[in-house]
């Protein structure tokens, strides 16, 4: 799959997830069950992880893409899980080149 297909995929989810539990909230005035909160999260990080990674392999700097002053506490970024996914991406894109003889 491509890699801004898979990064719209993942926001359709993101937008699919918080809807659902906005509707929840507004039918029973409680709470959604955390593990919907806990997936939402989850996809989230991955998102911000794989958008950051996909922007830095576009030639993009992490002051570009990142706004540290606007980051909040306890939000900052895993670079191990940044390397893992510029890992990921990397290798495809290194064997799609083609040198000429």
């Amino acid at each position: 799959m491509n890699k801004i297909q898979e990064l719209k995929g993942m926001a359709v989810q993101i937008r699919k997830l918080k809807k659902e539990i906005k509707d929840y909230q507004r039918e029973h005035n409680d709470c959604h069950p955390w593990r919907k909160h806990q997936l939402l999260y989850a996809i989230r990080r991955d998102f911000r992880y794989s958008h950051i990674v996909y922007c830095m392999l576009r030639g993009r700097t992490m002051e570009q893409i990142e706004n540290k002053t606007k980051t909040k506490t306890g939000n900052e970024i895993d670079m191990t899980s940044i390397n893992s996914i510029m890992e990921e991406y990397k290798e495809p894109i290194i064997e799609s080149i083609e040198v000429p003889k």
